[in-house]
């Protein structure tokens, strides 16, 4: 991995000092155009070092969380997790038997007593998990997404054409599911956030953190995601970094998949994420066995555990 060094301050924390520099490629739908990271040993963030004028080009409408799900799995993915958190669904109980349990059920359930509070999803998408969480009985809900083509409205919630907004308090739990490293400004989408919840309220981010698989892959690393992700942090640096600001982390825990190394090996192999060789797209046609997907699985089990996992959820609540 070819490295040069750049004299710049920190977009985070505002060290000025002679940063590491790398160069990374477009590689989800493979333009390959290249963009130019820094990585500030201050406060262990990888970031780009200058954005792009036009990011819409970056979020088409085939990007993943634009891609409706079908209405009738999305309900059976509610009654699933209406199971996982409260226990009162038999055919919730009976797809879990089937299928395994669900997989947000482990963030949520730090937050099940929030089931009739307001809750915002930033960075939603077309509001996919806001409609499970609908279907599990959550009863005030909202989204918000800047990249989405028009504003949603389900019904029982909407989906705004918004980021987070200066508001007055309005929210018992807001939460950023892989939608913080899109920002430009950590820092004050995390005042904002602050500002916007009730008292007791709480904020639930997941993000991809900078651990083993960046270690192993540098440029080539899945998560890096250039240009769209401007602020890769370590779980470390994150926890220090939201401290400042006034946060406390009540939890966190590594949830990364086997994306980190399939994923990974790809864009080593110069494979784009959305090519017909990848395996997300056509697992047959892939690189990959049905054994080396399984140590990969078993691999990224060992990373969470030992909280080396390439994505972490964070539960914060603001310091009294």
């Amino acid at each position: 991995m070819k490295t040069h060094s750049i004299h710049r301050p920190c977009r985070v924390c505002g060290l000025q000092k002679e940063h590491t520099a790398y160069t990374a490629r477009e590689m989800m739908y493979g333009t390959r155009d290249v963009h130019p990271y820094l990585y500030c040993s201050g406060c262990e963030t990888l970031q780009i070092t200058d954005i792009p004028a036009d990011m819409s080009q970056y979020y088409p409408r085939d990007y993943s969380s634009f891609t409706p799900m079908n209405r009738a799995v999305l309900f059976l993915k509610g009654q699933r997790l209406s199971w996982a958190l409260f226990r009162r669904n038999l055919a919730g109980a009976a797809l879990t038997w089937i299928t395994g349990p669900a997989n947000n059920a482990y963030f949520l359930k730090s937050v099940r007593d929030f089931r009739h509070s307001r809750i915002l999803d930033v960075g939603c998408g077309k509001g996919s998990l806001l409609r499970e969480m609908q279907a599990a009985g959550f009863t005030q809900l909202e989204g918000a997404d800047p990249f989405i083509e028009q504003e949603l409205d389900y019904g029982a919630f909407q989906v705004k054409k918004r980021f987070l907004r200066e508001e007055s308090p309005a929210y018992d739990l807001i939460m950023m599911h892989h939608s913080l490293e899109h920002v430009p400004d950590m820092t004050q989408t995390l005042q904002i956030a602050k500002r916007s919840l009730l008292p007791n309220g709480r904020l639930i981010i997941r993000m991809p953190v900078l651990a083993e698989a960046w270690d192993r892959y540098g440029i080539d690393w899945v998560q890096l995601d250039a240009p769209r992700h401007f602020h890769l942090m370590s779980a470390k640096g994150f926890r220090h970094f939201t401290a400042r600001l006034g946060w406390e982390t009540m939890e966190w825990r590594c949830d990364s998949s086997d994306l980190q190394f399939w994923g990974s090996e790809q864009y080593k192999a110069n494979v784009p994420l959305n090519d017909s060789r990848s395996y997300a797209v056509n697992p047959k046609n892939s690189a990959f066995s049905k054994k080396q997907i399984r140590f990969f699985e078993e691999d990224a089990r060992r990373l969470n555990a030992s909280g080396r996992g390439d994505s972490a959820y964070f539960l914060l609540r603001p310091t009294p």
